[in-house]
């Protein structure tokens, strides 16, 4: 789960990376655009409506807890998913709140930072070939309201 001022991006793992997130080679592969996506899937992505919109999931993020629209689009993406997976989140609390809601299994550690913390140092460039939105506009916007809150 990869959360953004567009909106929520679930991506996918093709390849098991336990073994290699503390070596050289996973730097480099966390560096190359192309090579990471390859193995870093796009899954699907629902974008929030408003601004405001954006504020409240982010409000609800800021909490650690589960706002409803996240809570049905994971469901909706769980239910046309045809393989068991666990899903990936940042927050270890999110995470709990996440099984609790929605009884997803769910998953918390150092690999799902490291794939994580590779879309958030590609996203600028992925998110151009898949949205046409100014990022910065609707991250200044955001970051103005919820400095507000």
């Amino acid at each position: 789960l990869f959360e953004n001022t567009a909106g929520y991006f679930l991506f996918f793992c093709t390849d098991d990376f336990s073994m290699q997130i503390k070596t050289t080679k996973w730097e480099v592969f966390s560096q190359n655009y192309d090579d990471f996506f390859k193995k870093i899937k796009f899954r699907a992505f629902v974008p929030f409506k408003t601004t405001e919109h954006t504020l409240k999931n982010f409000l609800f993020l800021s909490k650690s807890s589960v706002s409803n629209f996240l809570s049905n689009f994971l469901f909706t993406q769980i239910k046309i998913c045809p393989q068991k997976f666990l899903l990936g989140v940042e927050d270890s609390k999110l995470a709990t709140k996440i099984y609790e809601k929605n009884n997803i299994q769910v998953i918390n550690n150092e690999l799902v930072l490291e794939i994580i913390r590779g879309i958030r140092l590609h996203f600028g460039k992925f998110i151009q070939n898949f949205i046409h939105l100014s990022l910065r506009k609707n991250l200044n916007t955001l970051a103005f309201f919820f400095s507000r809150s």
